[in-house]
């Protein structure tokens, strides 16, 4: 997003042949959804981001060339 603000995004795959996606979810205290608005660019596929934009905490060395990281370890 910027040099100061973030969002986060979960993934979430349906292995399942029916399609029963939810629209939003909670996790860890922050709020995401996946229905195309908020910050969330595509309704229905898979990608939740937060609502919320999410202030730099500097603990991730910001690149403008790559705009995804991830957190898992």
């Amino acid at each position: 997003m910027s040099e100061s603000e973030n969002i986060r995004e979960v993934v979430l795959n349906n292995h399942l042949s029916i399609k029963m996606m939810p629209i939003s979810l909670i996790f860890q205290d922050t709020y995401f959804v996946d229905g195309g608005s908020f910050n969330d660019i595509k309704s229905n596929d898979g990608v939740y981001t937060s609502t919320n934009k999410i202030e730099y905490s500097g603990d991730i060395k910001y690149d403008k060339y790559n705009s995804t990281v991830s957190l898992m370890k």
